[in-house]
């Protein structure tokens, strides 16, 4: 689904870097003379992520090719279900990274939604960026009926 709402890119380099703005720059409102405030704004940063790998086998063993599958229609048939069931358990296992905290397998996996939007915003760090000291990395949240002006 990504892919197809052109929400997949291309990456490469020793990590994933996503570049930031985080605040608006310098701007000032003048006439004729005035002074105008050239001194520098500190706006970007950039959050970091560590590359995860992952694979899905496609094997067989010698008596599935040598004697069960013997013919070149039925060698084909076999990959081809194999290659199909390994495409859809990495589209399975993909999907579940996508939702994850970034914990499982020993912190091998991606992490997902549940890393990026916390239960407490305030707690963490991600991208090696420290949510508590830096508010613009805080998920932000609405409570209908707390928040809510009536």
């Amino acid at each position: 689904m990504l892919k197809e709402q052109d929400g997949w890119e291309s990456a490469t380099g020793r990590t994933i870097v996503q570049e930031l703005e985080y605040a608006e720059g310098r701007f000032q409102w003048y006439a004729g003379y005035d002074i105008l405030d050239i001194s520098p704004s500190d706006v970007i940063t950039a959050a970091e992520y560590p590359w995860a790998q992952a694979a899905a086998v496609v094997a067989a063993n010698g008596l599935e090719i040598d004697v069960q599958n013997t013919g070149k229609e039925q060698i084909i048939n076999l990959f081809k279900g194999r290659i199909g069931n390994a495409e859809r358990t990495m589209k399975n296992q993909l999907t579940f990274g996508m939702y994850s905290d970034g914990t499982a397998f020993s912190g091998k996996i991606v992490g997902g939604l549940q890393l990026l939007v916390a239960d407490n915003p305030a707690t963490g760090t991600v991208g090696g960026i420290n949510r508590a000291t830096n508010a613009f990395w805080r998920n932000q949240f609405y409570r209908g009926f707390t928040d809510a002006v009536l």
